[in-house]
């Protein structure tokens, strides 16, 4: 997925780098148009599930929708290392 945002120039935009310009300035379509690409290409990459969970968030942009995802799967990750640390000391004590 970074690789393809990276290619459509909008990478800046999802990773917080590029910030929102003020509505009265010269970049801001630009800016509004490359966030709308990304969130675009983030929504049709997700699954159904992924998405709906994104529903219960407030995001503004695609950066936010990155953090959250970031945090999603973080905790997932970390879930799912506690059940398997956990099955793995059950198996030794058997």
């Amino acid at each position: 997925m970074i690789i393809f945002l990276r290619g459509q120039k909008v990478l800046g935009i999802v990773d917080g780098t590029m910030p929102c310009s003020p509505p009265n300035h010269a970049q801001y379509d630009l800016w509004t148009q490359r966030n709308d690409i990304s969130l675009s290409s983030i929504h049709s990459s997700l699954s159904p599930s992924v998405n709906d969970t994104l529903l219960h968030f407030d995001c503004q942009n695609a950066f936010d929708i990155w953090k959250i995802l970031g945090q999603l799967f973080q905790d997932n990750a970390s879930a799912t290392q506690m059940h398997t640390r956990q099955k793995f000391q059950h198996f030794q004590k058997e």
